[in-house]
């Protein structure tokens, strides 16, 4: 997938996907969800038990911009945060070989639109668990990290236990 033609999930619909009635996003959906479709159509072929969609990369981008909003991080330091997702194996140990599954990567730009950089076919196994990381920026970084440390001081010299 090159960068021009990379499927691209709009900042519009990522920012009303959570509130708003599908059926009012219906013509936005409709201009991006196409090409998405089509990438995973491409990857997943006709598997369709373990593999992941359009509609899970869509999902995904509404759940990464809220995840670094709750994480502190301000939406001029989220661009270029990829968010990974990878499907889970069968759930019963009975299934005795690998099955087909799909991991896909998201990138944030600056204008808050998440594109599809890469999706892939992956072999996953029983009981294996789905996988969602967000890689980030060092500035994206450092706004966690003040967020997580927000109310906490530490002592100027450390404290023996008695």
């Amino acid at each position: 997938m090159t960068k021009n033609t990379a499927p691209t999930i709009p900042a519009a619909y990522v920012a009303a996907a959570p509130s708003v009635d599908a059926a009012i996003l219906a013509p936005m959906i409709d201009t991006f969800r196409p090409a998405l479709r089509a990438a995973f159509a491409a990857v997943n072929g006709k598997a369709d038990s373990f593999t992941l969609t359009s509609l899970d990369a869509m999902s995904a981008a509404v759940d990464a911009e809220k995840a670094l909003a709750t994480k502190g991080v301000p939406k001029a330091m989220r661009a270029g945060t990829h968010y990974t997702v990878s499907s889970a194996g069968p759930s019963a140990n009975a299934y005795k070989h690998g099955a087909i599954g799909t991991r896909f990567t998201l990138r944030r730009n600056t204008k808050g639109d998440w594109s599809l950089v890469s999706v892939e076919r992956i072999t996953v196994h029983p009981k294996q668990p789905g996988r969602e990381y967000l890689t980030v920026t060092p500035a994206a970084r450092d706004a966690i990290v003040r967020k997580a440390l927000d109310g906490i001081a530490v002592h100027a010299e450390q404290q023996v236990a008695a």
